[in-house]
């Protein structure tokens, strides 16, 4: 249990992660 909801949790902090860098890389080509 511990396990697999480690994984879950950190696959969900990567892809809010990589969604922010994505955005912020957005933001600078726009500006």
């Amino acid at each position: 249990m511990m396990l697999s909801n480690g994984t879950i949790i950190g696959k969900w902090l990567i892809n809010i992660t990589s969604r922010i860098q994505q955005s912020k890389h957005l933001k600078k080509i726009v500006t």
